[in-house]
């Protein structure tokens, strides 16, 4: 009796298949996946994948995923469309007979895996979200022509540390959004030929990459990016950053932006153009070990919130914010809150006409004797450090 499956047979078993996992899901099931590989999408592999493969061709074309597994049985999955959700279907190429198998258990041994993305697929938003398994990932080719969302892409990766983002082409990509959130054993990242012209977010991008050491973000320049907020929150190894010419000009919400980065002696932001920024606070909050921070050029005409922005700073003696113009702000509550080595404070424009917040702005700020600033409120504020 033969193994074969008809076309009809085989039509109506994908039909009673109603819970197809989605593609994030497969994977956050692989248990040990070592390498993974992102390559151009190639028609013609639909054909040498199983003589069957023809029969679903037609329906099946936007993603193939290979896998090798570990007893050499060779297994795919393959995509479709349907209401605006991705639907994966296994089989072998030995024969149809597994076909009921629609998803990957954790029992399951993966050594290798290789996607293969049709250039029409434009998001790729939270693809390995939570997969704790994966520890390299190298990006071959990819076809960047309609991509345009890779937020949360490596999204709780917890197991990672290497990937190779040199072939990554962003041109069109719009949302970067938590893009290495929680990767917290990735130690280095190569950036440098990711062009992101397009980009509009790029909050918590590496929220919680608490292994990080170095990022340099010079080579992204993109006139749309709006959201930067929390982009490098609790990333407390990272000892060096290079944002030189990264673009600031029409970001709103700076707010937490260096939260939590607890190595970094200093900080060049002179070059920053943060005339549209509305939301600042929490923005250098514990950076404990800074020592050294240029915000010359930090113009705030539109921004309202300051709070906490330095609070933590413990090891900071020396800040200029002459540049600064308050006049729209509304909070400044715990703005220095524990500079325990603060000396000079230059507050020389701020002014306190709309200020509502203002709790323990200079609490904790014991080597501070003197202000430059002629607001008298603030002035008072800082006579009357503890409250």
């Amino acid at each position: 009796m033969s193994n074969k499956i008809s076309g009809k047979k085989k039509k109506n078993i994908l039909k009673k298949i109603k819970a197809a996992p989605i593609l994030r899901i497969i994977f956050s099931n692989l248990k040990e996946n070592h390498l993974l590989e992102i390559i151009k999408y190639n028609k013609n592999l639909q054909k040498k994948g199983g003589k069957n493969l023809g029969d679903y061709k037609r329906i099946y074309f936007e993603i193939e995923i290979c896998l090798s597994f570990s007893k050499n049985i060779f297994g795919k999955f393959i995509n479709t469309i349907k209401d605006k959700e991705c639907i994966f279907h296994f089989y072998s190429n030995d024969s149809m007979k597994e076909i009921e198998r629609n998803e990957i258990t954790k029992e399951d041994k993966i050594e290798r895996v290789k996607i293969i993305i049709n250039g029409r697929i434009n998001s790729l938003s939270d693809l390995f979200k939570n997969c704790k398994c994966i520890k390299r990932i190298n990006f071959i080719k990819m076809n960047r022509k309609y991509i345009k969302d890779i937020s949360g892409i490596f999204e709780g990766c917890t197991s990672l540390e290497e990937i190779n983002l040199k072939n990554l082409k962003a041109d069109n990509v719009e949302n970067m959004g938590s893009m290495f959130k929680d990767c917290m054993r990735l130690e280095t990242i190569n950036l440098d030929n990711l062009k992101a012209s397009k980009v509009e977010n790029m909050s918590y991008m590496f929220y919680n990459c608490s292994s990080l050491k170095e990022i340099n973000l010079s080579n992204i320049k993109s006139e749309k990016l709006k959201n930067i907020s929390h982009m490098f929150m609790k990333c407390e190894s990272l000892k060096k950053i290079d944002l030189f010419n990264f673009y600031t000009k029409n970001v709103l919400d700076m707010s937490f932006l260096f939260y939590g980065c607890s190595s970094l002696k200093n900080i060049d932001l002179s070059f920053f153009d943060t005339r549209q920024v509305t939301a600042m606070e929490f923005m250098f909050n514990d950076c404990s070990s800074l020592e050294e921070i240029n915000l010359d050029n930090f113009i705030t005409v539109k921004t309202i919130t300051m709070d906490s922005m330095f609070s933590g700073c413990s090891l900071l003696e020396e800040l200029n914010l002459s540049s600064f113009n308050t006049d729209k702000v509304k909070s400044m509550s715990y703005m220095f809150y524990n500079c325990r080595s603060l000396i000079n404070l230059n507050l020389q424009n701020f002014n306190s006409f709309n200020l509502v917040n203002f709790k323990k702005m200079f609490f904790g700020c014991i080597s501070l004797q003197n202000i430059n600033c002629n607001d008298k409120f603030i002035i008072n504020k800082f006579i009357n450090k503890n409250l």
